[in-house]
């Protein structure tokens, strides 16, 4: 877990959203956004890794995971997602915020910076792809599956829920289901509420979309990824108005997060003031 721990705010009463914020040394904020089967955690090790003075860190827990409300299947779509959180976020609607989105919540970023929720100073899409890609859907459902599942212990579930291709690294996946993971009796999983492969139905259109956001947008992948092969990566970077240059993590696959995340920390945090000088200077 974290070594510095965040504050947790709840916004809502039954269908109630959870944020963890990680108060900063700085007036910049960050919102992350996980993806389908993840919670807020998975940021820790990126904000504890965090180069030079810290900005706030704003992670939410997406509708159906971690410490959120479950809800229907027909509000985990990732477009009615953005909206619902758009709406949790009024009381930041002042604070600039820099989105990252991972995986699916790459689609709940981007349907956050089209509807204006917050004032938007730059995107960043970690390892994302358009889900009606060949396999990808299904490697994602597989995914699910096996956390629901579940093993006989910590090590089984691990192995079960990479399968045959990788989300991550076990060994290191092996800390975070130790933490996430909740043992039965006889079985440990990871709780996985039913619906929230919904997230993957959408009326967001990611290229389409991208290519209508004033505001710079950096593509991040994991080099061993194949969720976000080099080619998805660049179809993605190609549709953007203001495109920063797009970057490889070493040693990444899926888990870039849990991976790697002193590299990944270095890169967002050298492209945000580079970012916001850029789009200054074309004002």
């Amino acid at each position: 877990m974290s070594e510095t721990q965040p504050r947790i705010l709840r916004i809502g009463e039954d269908d109630g959203l959870t944020l963890r914020i990680w108060d900063g040394d700085t007036d910049q904020a960050v919102l992350l956004i996980h993806g389908m089967g993840d919670c807020s955690w998975i940021w820790a090790p990126l904000v504890d890794r965090w180069p030079g003075a810290r900005p706030t860190f704003i992670a939410l827990d997406l509708p159906g995971h971690g410490d959120s409300a479950p809800v229907s299947r027909r509000e985990m779509k990732s477009d009615a997602v953005a909206e619902r959180i758009a709406g949790a976020l009024a009381d930041f609607a002042a604070t600039p915020m820099w989105l990252v989105g991972h995986s699916a919540g790459a689609k709940v970023a981007i349907g956050l910076a089209k509807r204006g929720a917050v004032p938007v100073q730059g995107l960043t899409l970690l390892d994302t792809a358009d889900d009606h890609a060949p396999n990808v859907r299904d490697r994602l459902f597989a995914h699910v599956a096996g956390m629901r599942k579940g093993a006989a212990n910590v090590k089984g579930l691990v192995q079960l829920v990479t399968g045959t291709d990788p989300f991550a690294d076990e060994d290191l996946l092996d800390t975070y289901f130790r933490a996430a993971a909740k043992h039965d009796g006889a079985t440990w999983k990871v709780p996985v509420v039913r619906g929230i492969e919904a997230i993957l139905g959408t009326d967001i259109d990611m290229t389409g979309d991208l290519a209508g956001l004033d505001c710079p947008v950096q593509v991040i992948r994991g080099a061993k990824s194949s969720i976000c092969p080099e080619e998805m990566a660049a179809r993605f970077h190609a549709a953007c108005a203001h495109p920063l240059p797009l970057v490889a993590i070493p040693e990444a696959g899926h888990g870039i997060t849990m991976e790697q995340p002193q590299p990944l920390a270095e890169a967002l945090a050298a492209v945000m003031p580079e970012a916001q000088e850029r789009m200054r200077s074309s004002g």
